[in-house]
């Protein structure tokens, strides 16, 4: 509806940008760009908003000449997009005039502020403020030329604007009239031949004060800001007009806590029977700050203080307070020196009024790609449902190029969101992955609420219910209202019977209007048991049927098999005792045993051996245990064979028969060895 703008001689400080809360409901960005912008065009520098078109100044733009300066309107279609309709420039703009320094819209009629055009040298800049209108077609037009009527050609005349309907207010905050820089307001009536007649004046100031550099007018009132009032202190001055069309003085407002230096009156707006007032060098969250007031007039005329505003997260420096407008019981503030996302990001926060007259923060906003020195805020304006804020120093179209953003009104709605811990976590679908046979893997859903109303969970599943092998665990879910910023889970089991693939889904249903009922997809896959697998082999060969045979061996003598136990399993193998229940006997026995009480990891192998040993010729057998946590072959039993022959007594040699010497002389040690043969089989057998 209107735009204020700071003096040029005040320091642009640090911003700082915050996050939405969750109770927030303007929402919807929408960034607007000039279609031609261009280096340190500094679109945004000045911004206003009507319905559904919008109008912002880019005070560089170079199109007249360097600095000369240039206003967007954008418009806003049925589905919402906003596009830009037109760009203005003045019949007779020039460089350095600055057009666009201020900007106001009403309907179809726009003011735009010049306020550094009429130069005369060497004395200043007089200043001028240019009225566009809009046909029938969307086409603007430039209505008329602005000029002061009185005072200084150093007045800055155009330095602040507004108007609503046929009436214009223009600040020149450098007029000398009443003294040196003490500043002055002119207010402009349209007539029904589209003419804007002899203006009223408003001086309010003494010298110095800057009285007009931030003026607003709703209806039959009008107020200004001279912010240098007080020791800078700062004050605003109400105006009414009567049914007689004359204005005159109602009251001047000042803060019930003001201090100097305060700059109160830095903004303001009014609509109807509410004056909002900003005083960024307030100190009560940190030195420069910012605050700002909400005045309310009686039945009588008479104004009074209804609150204080201060940001929730107000921090020195943040100059809350600079930029502001109203609209009904809402309150939009800038606060160009908020640096919660870098230096100089900006943000603007949202105030709304209750039955009760009371004021609180609805919200913070920030640009969501915000950055150091956008100096977001810097400009601010709001009407009904929609907002826009300036941000003359964002570099989308070069440095210091601008933008606008736009925000709608979102009317208080729940909004269902689902995630859970499977990434990624908002696809709506839980891939339990591969789970053992007749083991048990669980998934925890959370349901948040991330609307602005409290949503309404209806019964889990009850239209797409889940089957075997997937189940419910936990379900704090059904029936449940959800407050906004708040959550509930579910917890929904996975317990595969068989090794194959499973896939099964459930539904979420509740109030969102339009994501009801929500549809949650699982899945998974069964995979066989994890458990150990014994397989025994043997250098015996063949080694079928759990059976090493040892042949002959003569007696005296000894023979091995070396016995390996391999687990081809997925669990590890404990082996038992080797021969531990059914042990073996002479001639076996075992030897080297790497095996007993071992835990053998999958594919891995220990080993131990057999050993044969007859004493005397006989056939012998015996069998043995190999005891393991093998569930399907928990003792495995080995048998074993084996022959023991005697030595050989045929000692004889040689052709013929004929003994030789050699065995002559070997005889008598033969027949001995003979003899201790038979007296050990002897003693063997008694």
């Amino acid at each position: 509806m209107n735009n204020k703008k700071l003096p040029a001689l005040i320091a642009l400080i640090s911003l700082i940008f915050t996050p939405l809360t969750a109770s927030a409901n303007f929402a919807n960005e929408l960034k607007l760009l000039a279609s031609d912008g261009a280096y340190q065009d500094s679109f945004g520098e000045a911004v206003a908003i009507s319905g559904d078109t919008a109008i912002v100044g880019a005070i560089y733009d170079g199109d007249n000449g360097e600095h000369s300066g240039s206003a967007y309107i954008f418009v806003r279609d049925t589905n919402g997009n906003w596009a830009q309709q037109q760009k203005l420039l003045p019949s007779d703009g020039a460089a350095y005039d600055r057009f666009g320094e201020a900007v106001a819209i009403s309907g179809d009629t726009v003011i735009i502020g010049a306020p550094y055009s009429n130069y005369t040298n060497p004395i200043g800049h007089a200043g001028a403020a240019y009225v566009f209108v809009r046909d029938t077609n969307g086409n603007w037009t430039q209505q008329q030329k602005l000029n002061p009527t009185s005072g200084s050609d150093t007045g800055r005349f155009g330095f602040s604007v507004a108007i609503h309907n046929d009436t214009a207010i223009i600040g020149a905050p450098k007029d000398d009239a009443a003294g040196t820089d003490a500043g002055r307001a002119y207010v402009y009536t349209r007539d029904t031949n589209g003419n804007w007649g002899q203006p009223a004046e408003f001086a309010p100031g003494d010298a110095g004060e800057f009285a007009g550099l931030s003026v607003d007018i709703h209806n039959d009132t009008a107020v200004v800001g001279v912010y240098f009032d007080l020791s800078y202190e700062g004050s605003a001055v109400v105006y009414v007009r009567d049914t007689n069309g004359n204005w005159s003085t109602q009251q001047k407002l000042t803060a019930s806590d003001g201090a100097t230096t305060d700059f109160f009156g830095v903004s303001v707006a009014v609509d109807n029977d509410t004056v909002a007032v900003g005083a960024y060098y307030d100190d009560d969250n940190g030195s420069n700050s910012g605050s700002a007031y909400a005045f309310v007039r009686d039945t009588n005329g008479i104004w009074s203080q209804q609150d204080k505003l201060l940001a929730t997260d107000g921090t020195a420096s943040d100059y809350f307070g600079h930029r502001i407008s109203i609209s009904g019981d809402r309150i939009v503030v800038g606060a160009v020196g908020d640096s919660d996302r870098g230096t100089d990001t900006g943000s603007a926060y949202v105030f709304s009024r209750d039955m009760n007259g009371n004021w609180s923060q609805l919200q913070k906003l920030e640009s969501s790609d915000g950055s150091s020195y956008d100096e977001y805020g810097n400009s601010v304006s709001i009407d009904g449902d929609f907002i826009a804020i300036g941000a003359h120093r964002d570099d989308d179209s070069g440095l210091n190029s601008g933008s606008t953003y736009i925000y709608s009104w979102a009317a208080p709605a729940p909004e269902i969101t689902i995630t859970d811990q499977v990434v990624p976590a908002n696809d709506l679908l839980v891939n339990f992955g591969s789970v053992t046979e007749f083991t048990a893997e669980s998934e925890t859903i959370t349901v948040t609420n991330t609307g602005t109303a409290d949503l309404t969970i209806g019964q889990i599943a009850q239209i797409d219910s889940l089957v075997n092998p997937f189940a419910f665990l936990l379900d704090t879910c059904s029936g449940l209202v959800l407050q906004p910023s708040t959550y509930c889970t579910i917890n929904v089991s996975f317990y595969p019977t068989s090794s194959t693939s499973f896939s099964d889904s459930f539904d979420i249903p509740s109030d969102d209007a339009d994501e009801s009922p929500v549809t949650i997809n699982l899945s998974g896959q069964g995979v066989g048991m994890a458990v150990p697998d014994i397989t025994v082999t043997s250098t015996a060969s063949p080694f079928t049927n759990y059976l090493i045979s040892f042949g002959n061996i003569v007696e005296f003598e000894s023979a091995f098999e070396t016995i390996t136990l391999t687990n081809d399993g997925n669990a590890d193998l404990l082996i038992g005792n080797i021969a531990n229940n059914n042990a073996l006997a002479a001639p076996f026995s075992t030897s080297n045993d790497g095996c007993s009480g071992q835990s053998i990891a999958p594919s891995t192998s220990c080993s131990f051996r057999i050993l044969f040993e007859p004493t005397f010729a006989n056939d012998f057998s015996d069998n043995f245990d190999i005891p393991s946590d093998d569930p399907d072959e928990t003792i495995i039993t080995v048998s074993i064979t084996g022959t023991g022959i005697a030595a050989d007594d045929n000692l004889g040699g040689g052709s013929g028969g004929s003994i030789g010497w050699l065995e002559l002389l070997l005889l008598p040690l033969a027949w001995k060895l003979v003899i201790q043969r038979h007296r050990k089989q002897f003693r063997a057998k008694t």
